[in-house]
């Protein structure tokens, strides 16, 4: 009895009901069935018509996501922002972008036209809220790949599929680094200076160079706070070493040939 009087249902957001067309009809689009009640469909959307769905700004699209909008100051929004912001970029954005995945109750295909209702946004809230946040700069030529999933967003299958396409090794600003002209030119001049030693710019690189010969990028940016910047407070920000504080640190008079 005191069970039944005190449970709570936990009020968890339906997914969009209401239907919702996209046009295919000028661009390719590529089903794949992947049984009896599931269906796929991979094609690029115009972002223009996916920002138009119900939902995205009080984030209701994506309550079935691992998380909502987390603004426009992190690194990954201010650099779709900018993208947004360059028109001549837009055409590129299938390449750009890892894409986004929707799940929905019903989906229908035709050559024209790709229409969902009982939809969620699982994976690429950050995106579609960057879009949203600039709609006034989007034009026609941006487009978003876009996959469809026909399954429930409330079911077991929708759960899993939401935790392994969030699920992932993420990047991280030394990711990015790890192939600019500094970080490569750097490598290729200790390895030349001092070739008992190995500069390491990528994570996993060279699992066969012996631990004790290998200096990580990442501990030297962190060395050359310390002492030759006289910032041993930064030593803590991992996270603006290979982003704010990059040329800073590496791309200045003083670090390798630049000294010359």
């Amino acid at each position: 009895m005191r069970l039944n009087s005190e449970f709570v249902t936990i009020d968890k957001t339906d997914p969009i009901s209401a239907k919702i067309a996209f046009d295919i009809s000028n661009v390719p689009s590529l089903p794949f069935p992947m049984g009896q009640k599931l269906n796929m469909v991979i094609a690029p959307i115009s972002a223009q018509e996916l920002v138009t769905m119900d939902g995205i700004a009080n984030g209701d699209l994506f309550a079935w996501n691992v998380r909502q909008w987390l603004g426009r100051n992190t690194n990954v929004n201010k650099s779709v922002a900018e993208s947004i912001r360059k028109p001549e970029e837009h055409r590129y954005f299938p390449a750009f972008h890892n894409g986004v995945t929707i799940l929905c109750k019903k989906l229908e295909h035709t050559k024209d036209k790709i229409e969902i209702s009982g939809y969620a946004v699982v994976n690429g809230c950050q995106s579609i809220t960057s879009l949203y946040d600039n709609k006034a700069k989007i034009t026609p030529d941006l487009r978003i790949l876009t996959k469809f999933i026909e399954v429930a967003p409330d079911t077991e299958l929708a759960i899993k599929i939401t935790d392994h396409t969030n699920n992932q090794n993420g990047t991280t600003a030394r990711d990015l680094q790890s192939n600019s002209i500094v970080q490569t030119r750097l490598q290729t001049e200790i390895h030349a200076e001092y070739p008992e030693f190995h500069y390491r710019i990528k994570r996993g690189e060279h699992p066969e160079w012996p631990k004790d010969t290998v200096i990580e990028n990442e501990l030297l940016a962190r060395i050359i706070l310390a002492f030759d910047l006289d910032k041993p407070e930064a030593w803590s920000q991992n996270y603006k070493l290979f982003d704010d504080l990059h040329a800073e640190i590496f791309a200045r008079p003083g670090i390798g040939s630049s000294s010359a």
